[in-house]
């Protein structure tokens, strides 16, 4: 109990010197110094009913809590004063925790109160969130504070130790923060998304532009086009440079292709007048397929040799028209909404995609197609014609083409809308492409005169390239 000393402070700092009565002195300050103690005590024992502070109480430890648990999830652990279960936790009650063993996930804390084990959580994104295995470290200290409802770890890590590898292994599956080192580039881990990049591959042996396109950046084939006069040269992509393949046995330019390299169809196109003609390729050399119903050119492909899909064009005039093959024979499908030539395609049969073109001015009109009809998809940033398509439906891939001059723009399509991607390092229109959004190629074309310009597209999915020995930092 607090006692009354003989002077007050004020007293005991202007007592003069020489007056003061030195033992009455010396037991006010001690007095005033254990009824301050005191004081404090009394405000920290509300952390449970009945604590007893008192002098030379060691307030000092009552935010200590030392795990007494060997669990890795369902820590224990003694207050001071000891709380019993009868008392309770007070919300804004403070402690620093000490485990004994990491955590392995989310965990609860019991310091014997009425409450019993408490859920531990930590703050994410505004948000409480449960433990993860490691945020509780035997070598370090805990702050928690009692919300009312949970332990709030104050101090809980954000994340977790990123990777600093630099032995020239590539991480397979980079966390976010991650550093390595591989194949003379440093590189990052990270979640934010980055457009993809094109870059120089191997030059076509034949320059030419109205060309069609199919197959995968690593075995790539493109067909026809013009070189002043149409063409039938047909060239294989490896991945570093293109050969000669069979001969188209009707040479002609804006053609449609789809497919892949060893089994690859191509469609229509510009002969002198509009063609119906199908032919199919097996890795070697061409082979008559069934002929389309409409004759046409600068019409748009995708799919593969056994489930082919054109669509639009020109047969002198505007084409809505659609068809599907089956192998062996076209048959109608479903008309698209907006009429249009020079426009470009992706996809499959039954997952199809058109975008661009020109219906009587160049066009930012992007239609899906599910097997039976086209639908209304996402526009085009930049409206353009004469533009190549590669990819799918839900991960699609435009670039270059005309808007007024030649083109260099990529976009990508998410299946709801486009967005920007790496613009082509060569501009041009009249190309062909192939590949996928993420691994994409595009192929020859008219930059003012045929080009036998090849560039890939490369997507990073979740992480970038920092620099490069030879960049240095």
């Amino acid at each position: 109990m607090a006692e009354n000393p003989t002077y007050s402070l004020a007293q005991v700092i202007a007592l003069a010197k020489g007056t003061m009565n030195w033992y009455e002195y010396a037991k006010s300050v001690a007095q005033h110094g254990k009824n301050n103690q005191d004081d404090i005590s009394t405000l920290q024992s509300a952390a449970f009913s009945g604590a007893t502070p008192g002098w030379q109480a060691a307030i000092d430890l009552r935010w200590y809590v030392a795990d007494t648990s060997s669990s890795t999830t369902t820590y224990t652990g003694v207050t001071k004063p000891s709380a019993t279960g009868s008392d309770s936790l007070f919300t804004g009650y403070f402690i620093i925790f000490k485990p004994a063993t990491n955590n392995t996930g989310a965990s609860t804390l019991n310091v014997a109160s009425s409450d019993g084990a408490v859920d531990i959580k930590k703050i994410t994104s505004g948000a409480k969130a449960a433990l993860a295995a490691g945020d509780l470290d035997s070598d370090t200290y805990a702050e928690l504070i009692f919300d009312g409802t949970d332990w709030i770890m104050l101090n809980a890590p954000t994340n977790s130790m990123p990777t600093l590898n630099l032995d020239g292994t590539a991480e397979s599956s980079p966390a976010e923060g991650d550093i390595w080192y591989d194949s003379g580039k440093f590189c990052l881990g990270t979640s934010k998304s980055f457009t993809g990049v094109w870059s120089s591959g191997g030059n076509l042996a034949t320059a030419r532009s109205g060309l069609a396109g199919a197959g995968t950046q690593s075995a790539g084939l493109c067909m026809g086009g013009d070189t002043g006069s149409v063409s039938n040269v047909t060239e294989e992509y490896n991945g570093t440079s293109w050969s000669s393949g069979g001969n188209l046995a009707t040479a002609r330019k804006r053609l449609a292709g789809a497919g892949t390299l060893t089994a690859g169809l191509c469609m229509g196109g510009d002969t002198g007048s509009n063609s119906n003609v199908t032919e199919e390729y097996d890795g070697t050399s061409w082979s008559s397929g069934g002929n389309l119903a409409t004759a046409r050119k600068t019409l748009a492909g995708a799919g593969t040799q056994s489930a082919g899909l054109c669509m639009g064009g020109t047969d002198g005039s505007d084409s809505n028209v659609t068809e599907e093959y089956d192998g062996t024979s076209w048959s109608s499908g479903g008309n698209l909404a907006t009429a249009r030539k020079e426009l470009a395609g992706a996809g499959t049969q039954s997952a199809g995609l058109c975008m661009g073109g020109d219906d009587g001015s160049r066009s930012n009109v992007t239609e899906e197609y599910n097997g039976t009809s086209w639908s209304s998809g996402g526009n085009l940033a930049t409206a353009h014609n004469r533009l190549a398509g590669a990819g799918t439906q839900s991960a699609g891939l435009c670039m270059g083409g005309n808007t007024g001059s030649v083109s260099n723009v990529t976009e990508e399509y998410d299946g709801t809308s486009w967005s920007s991607g790496g613009n082509l390092a060569t501009a041009r229109k009249e190309l062909a492409g192939a590949g996928t959004q993420s691994a994409g190629l595009c192929i020859g074309g008219n930059t003012g005169s045929d080009s036998n310009v090849t560039e890939e597209y490369n997507a990073p999915a979740n992480f970038n390239e920092l620099f490069t020995v030879s960049e240095g930092l």
